[in-house]
């Protein structure tokens, strides 16, 4: 069998075939004078992706997002350790409403905490703002009937207010009465509505409690739209504000709490 003589390959030839090792990624311990076409390339296995290769999307917190999630969490609780307090003095303060005093025809004693309003009515007689004041008649309360029944002596609380305004120097001739039961705030409007229509009021105070006092102008407020009749808030000065740590007793929290519920019902109310 014949042989055929080798053939000496330039050296430009094979410094090609060491390039093309390195760019297949061959190992480089292949004899040097291996022709690089009898060389074997080896296959990808069978069920390999075959896809091309995509650089992979960035999330918006990169690879620290446990990181980030924790400095976000740190800034919002220094923001709340250095801030809360004046937000939540903000909260109290928003629904305390005030009106400027001034001569009215007609103060009346809003339904509630009696003892502080009753103090602002007679301060305002005194002052000759005004030279009437109403004091409604609150339902009778729970068990009261029953208590009456058994003819046992209960004063009601219109009773007790004109007393204590008879004790503080405001006669009886300048309370204004009426025996219809008052369930809410809104019962009380539509009675002195009616009755400072008939009397031809003008201005009207309505004397109540600082955090009660936005809900109670929104009430006010509604009832009296479609009259030239104006109405004034006035907060009891000697009446809790409510703006002065609140939120560290329970009873401060159930009452600002409390009158948001309450300011969310009159609103959806007033609505319809």
């Amino acid at each position: 069998m014949a042989f055929l003589p080798s053939v000496r390959r330039p050296s430009g030839e094979k410094q090609a075939g060491e390039d093309l090792f390195q760019q297949l990624g061959l190992d480089r311990g292949a004899p040097s004078d291996t022709p690089p076409d009898r060389l074997e390339i080896e296959s990808p296995s069978i069920g390999q992706d075959n896809r091309p290769i995509e650089p992979e999307g960035r999330s918006l917190f990169g690879g620290n997002r446990f990181k980030w999630i924790l400095f976000l969490l740190f800034v919002l609780y220094a923001l709340f350790a250095r801030y809360h307090e004046p937000l939540l003095q903000k909260m109290s303060a928003y629904l305390v409403v005030s009106d400027e005093p001034r001569q009215v025809d007609l103060a009346v004693i809003n339904m509630g905490s009696p003892l502080d309003r009753t103090l602002t009515a007679a301060d305002w007689y005194r002052k000759k703002r005004t030279g009437l004041i109403f004091v409604g008649r609150p339902a009778p309360r729970d068990g009261e009937k029953e208590f009456l029944r058994r003819r046992i002596p209960l004063r009601e609380e219109r009773d007790q207010i004109l007393r204590w305004l008879e004790a503080l120097g405001v006669p009886s001739s300048v309370c204004l009465l009426d025996d219809t039961y008052l369930e809410d705030t809104t019962a009380e409007s539509l009675t002195v509505k009616r009755l400072a229509i008939e009397n031809r009021h003008r201005r009207i105070a309505v004397i109540t409690a600082p955090l009660e006092s936005r809900r109670i102008a929104k009430i006010y407020g509604e009832v009296f739209k479609d009259t030239q009749i104006e109405i004034l808030v006035i907060p009891s000065p000697f009446a809790s504000r409510g703006e002065e740590a609140w939120w560290r007793s329970s009873t401060g929290r159930e009452a600002v709490m409390t009158e948001y519920v309450r300011l969310g019902i009159a609103a959806v109310t007033a609505g319809r």
